[in-house]
């Protein structure tokens, strides 16, 4: 049919997830619709779909751009480990830590899936990068970037809510009864909602109900 991706058979496909997000992609390039088989639908979180609309935008449907642009992201990802470890430890130990991350099989093998891996780990060890800079300098432009990340990293796999909440709360541990902590993890918090506050309010307008992640958020913490 018109207009449907054909896989590439360097590509790696997962016929459940994997044509599911493929059509919400199709649906918001068609006609800007978050929806699958026409009908609208929050089972998945948006942002991976929407990443995969903004690559068939640029580069053509066809899901070997997909995978170069993961494996791409899967590279950045090493910057991030290292980042995180030059700020903990020292130079040795963060060149340790992304010749690890680089000879990861993890890494290496979902790039070539059209799946919400590569992206997640990416926007998930940004988002730990950017809050070891916020418990270094306690300055409010790195909460509201560590906010935003948080938020994407959500937007991705609603998982990262309660990673976040977690790690949030392990850091505000370290300066309980400082005032500038709770500031800072306010200005965090705040960033965060406000990224995803535009699914959540279409959400409510598709579907009449309070959907701020998906409608299967309790299997997915359970």
């Amino acid at each position: 049919a018109a207009g449907v991706v054909v896989p590439d058979e360097a590509v790696a496909v997962d016929a459940g997830d994997t044509a599911y997000y493929l059509r919400l992609a199709h649906s918001i390039l068609a006609d800007g619709q978050f929806a699958s088989n026409g009908d609208p639908t929050a089972f998945v979180m948006p942002l991976y779909p929407i990443f995969l609309a903004g690559v068939f935008r640029l580069f053509g449907q066809h899901l070997v751009a997909v995978q170069l642009v993961q494996i791409a992201l899967s590279a950045l990802t090493l910057l991030w480990v290292y980042g995180i470890a030059r700020r903990v430890f020292e130079e040795r130990a963060a060149l340790a830590a992304a010749a690890l991350g680089g000879g990861h099989l993890y890494l290496v093998h979902w790039s070539g899936f059209v799946l919400t891996d590569t992206l997640f780990v990416f926007l998930m060890t940004a988002g730990v990068y950017a809050l070891v800079r916020l418990d270094q300098a306690r300055r409010p432009g790195w909460a509201a970037l560590t906010g935003l990340l948080a938020g994407l990293a959500a937007l991705c796999r609603s998982v990262a809510v309660g990673a976040f909440a977690a790690l949030g709360a392990v850091w505000l541990a370290r300066g309980f009864g400082q005032r500038r902590a709770w500031a800072l993890l306010a200005v965090l918090g705040l960033t965060a909602a406000l990224v995803m506050a535009p699914w959540a309010v279409r959400n409510h307008l598709e579907f009449d109900a309070f959907i701020p992640t998906t409608n299967q958020f309790g299997s997915v913490l359970f």
